[in-house]
């Protein structure tokens, strides 16, 4: 397979989109609008005509160029026409090792026929087929589930649209984003405009829940789509909202306006247990995807580089 290394402004961003929505194991995070907010300057292999392509989310320092995973995209990797065959993989995978020094990416669903040679680990994630009807759907809710959303009716929590997620993240920010030392402000900053783009898009949506007695949110949710999924990007509970079962509400009223329509619901994880439990609540089914590790660095810069004290991969 030939494959062609381009800079951004190089890539044609019609066609991209074109082959990331055709392909069957496309998804939100690849295309073009999200990939400029996440990595502005991301990069891209391709086969002819756009048949498989891969992004490369692009980061520089100390003079070398790696590649990371952005903010808020569970999984990017190769799309399109072969994408979870051996040999395709493989010949992306020796193109990567070549042009970068340093690798920590995560792989999509689809790219699971990795050599043996290569350092990957597995991560869960969790899918709803909605295309069922609601009782269809609710009937394989677990009895804990059906009692948390009963008791968010009792007390009488409501849902509201709002087209800004600013009160979403300074909950999140103020109840567990500060013990996540990973999002800083540049990337609360991607999310705001991730979240804007796709609303002015027609792609995103976001659900605030209120008790009766607060003018403020006591938690909410953004979901973005496209033509296949929908992904549950970004959440956010106070402990009001923790002890009213706002999310159990939250998720089925969300389930209870889409039901029917012909795309999954993608819980985006988890590999913690009292999630992965919470999200196979709602009858999912588990799916795997693979983070990719690569590091190779000249001896000299090795000292000063923490991240290579990890492990030493290769492939």
């Amino acid at each position: 397979m030939k494959i062609v290394h381009l800079k951004h402004k190089d890539i044609d961003k019609v066609r991209w989109d074109a082959a990331i929505k055709k392909a069957s194991n496309g998804n939100p995070y690849a295309l073009s609008w999200y990939l400029d907010i996440v990595s502005p300057e991301w990069e891209a292999l391709i086969s002819p005509d756009y048949a498989t392509v891969m992004p490369l989310t692009v980061k520089k320092k100390m003079g070398f160029n790696y590649l990371c995973q952005p903010p808020f995209s569970q999984q990017l990797g190769i799309f399109g026409y072969n994408s979870d065959d051996a040999l395709t993989i493989q010949s992306f995978l020796n193109i990567l090792s070549q042009m970068f020094n340093l690798i920590e990416i995560n792989f999509n669903e689809a790219n699971h026929e990795l050599p043996s040679d290569v350092l990957s680990k597995p991560n869960d994630t969790y899918f709803l087929d909605l295309e069922a009807q609601y009782a269809d759907i609710t009937s394989r809710y677990s009895n804990n589930l059906k009692r948390n959303i009963k008791k968010a009716e009792k007390a009488g929590l409501s849902i509201c649209e709002n087209n800004s997620i600013e009160k979403l993240i300074n909950i999140f920010r103020k109840h567990k984003g500060k013990h996540i030392k990973t999002l800083n402000n540049d990337a609360y900053k991607k999310l705001s405009e991730i979240a804007r783009s796709a609303i002015e898009k027609g792609c995103g949506k976001i659900l605030e829940v209120y008790t009766s007695d607060d003018k403020e949110p006591c938690g909410g949710a953004f979901f973005m789509s496209d033509e296949k999924r929908t992904v549950f990007l970004f959440s956010a509970l106070t402990e009001k909202g923790k002890k009213n079962a706002a999310m159990p509400f939250l998720i089925d009223e969300y389930i209870s306006q889409v039901a029917g329509e012909k795309r999954i619901l993608d819980f985006e994880g988890s590999n913690q247990k009292n999630l992965a439990r919470f999200y196979k609540s709602f009858g999912t089914k588990k799916n795997i995807y693979f983070q990719i590790c690569y590091y190779k660095f000249p001896y000299i810069v090795r000292p000063f580089l923490k991240m290579y004290k990890k492990i030493k991969p290769h492939f």
